[in-house]
């Protein structure tokens, strides 16, 4: 009896070690493959963190970003399965505590190490992916500045080039400020392209935003050029306009006609010999390349402005110099007739409403400043008359 009861005892006690170790094994099992898929989701994280691109570009770029992104929602699915491993551990250690002489509780301590790492590495990729879409987001943004400035460049040219003229000198003013304007972008767009390269570990702007920053500056430094060599062609016109009139009001009125004339047979022999050019470019341009067509054209149609100025100055120079022939013919008479009237001392009164007529008349005709001697000479008469 006392062998059989011994028997069922240790029988039973082996019973319950087996089904204690099958537990132990189970739990085990599960946190190895639960810390597997946990240390494998942290390693690719890393991996992601420290990836760099080997080009810098904005496709790279925006699927480095999304890549981040994935990552970082499979961190965030790792938390169900830390709180499984913390279980499993606190089950084991429940467990071992049951076996004899067995003190050890290492499984509580990886625990903890995966859930403080597991913390760390959703820290780093937040702020990674951070800092990927505010690179991301500034590069859209200083992209689209840069189209901005480009159209703005485009439209000015297309509209400026086939006729560089300034009405005003407000239109002057308005076109410098808004120069300086698009300048003030330029140098915005090149600080906040250094600030992308920045943010994506660069020591220097994306190429692709280099390539634009330098075309845009290419047109924006065509158009200013053309602005200046336009004012410079208007002041020059207008200071030859000066010269002209003041060199009409200084000579003898006798001699104007033929100055005038000489100046017009100088603007025929001009459009003459631009014609030329035009007729050799037209012949030209029938059989060279058709990508060179466009250059001759642009060359053809300059030319053809400056032809037009020369003809639209010449027409200027003509009515004013038939404005003041007909204004010197008339004053002439005038003088002539009043001062016969002024001879015979009569109708002094008369004679001074004339002259103050006269003197309206003559003025509305032609500026006093482009008359010469024939202003002076009634100019003279008139104090005269007022002096009576």
């Amino acid at each position: 009896m006392e062998l059989a009861s011994v028997w069922q005892g240790t029988t039973k006690a082996v019973t319950e070690r087996l089904e204690q170790c099958c537990v132990l094994k189970e739990l085990l099992r599960r946190f190895q493959v639960l810390r597997g898929e946990v240390d494998g989701t942290l390693q690719k994280a890393e991996s992601t963190i420290h990836e760099k691109v080997s080009y810098i570009g904005k496709d790279n770029t925006q699927r480095l970003h999304m890549k981040v992104q994935e990552t970082k929602a499979e961190l965030s699915g790792l938390e169900d399965t830390l709180k499984e491993i913390r279980i499993i551990c606190w089950k084991l250690n429940m467990n071992l505590q049951q076996i004899p002489e067995c003190n050890l509780n290492p499984f509580e301590r990886e625990a903890d190490a995966l859930m403080d790492h597991w913390l760390d590495i959703s820290e780093r990729t937040d702020s990674h992916l951070e800092i990927l879409h505010l690179g991301v987001s500034l590069w859209d943004w200083v992209v689209q500045l840069g189209v901005e400035v480009d159209n703005w460049a485009k439209n000015k040219l297309a509209h400026f080039a086939p006729s560089p003229e300034f009405c005003t000198e407000v239109d002057v003013k308005a076109l410098q400020n808004e120069i300086r304007s698009q300048e003030g972008n330029m140098e915005c767009f090149h600080r906040r392209a250094t600030e992308v390269g920045v943010l994506l570990q660069s020591t220097e702007p994306p190429l692709e935003l280099q390539v634009m920053e330098s075309q845009m500056r290419n047109k924006v430094e065509e158009f200013k050029n053309l602005v200046t060599e336009a004012l410079s062609r208007q002041t020059k016109r207008q200071t030859n306009e000066k010269d002209f009139f003041l060199g009409l009001s200084g000579s003898d009125p006798a001699e104007t006609p033929t100055k005038v004339e000489d100046l017009h047979y100088d603007l025929q022999t001009q459009d003459l010999r631009s014609k030329s050019p035009l007729t050799e470019v037209h012949a030209v341009s029938s059989i060279l390349r058709p990508e060179s067509h466009h250059s001759l054209y642009s060359e053809e149609n300059c030319l053809w402005v400056k032809v037009q100025q020369d003809t639209r100055q010449q027409k200027t120079h003509m009515d004013v110099l038939h404005r003041l022939q007909k204004a010197s013919e008339h004053l002439e008479q005038w003088s002539h007739a009043a001062e016969l009237k002024e001879e015979k001392k009569g109708h002094l009164w008369l004679l001074q409403e004339e002259t103050y007529q006269q003197r309206n008349s003559f003025q509305h005709t032609i500026p006093a400043e482009k008359t010469g001697k024939q202003w002076e000479q009634y100019h003279n008469f008139t104090v005269s008359v007022s002096e009576v």
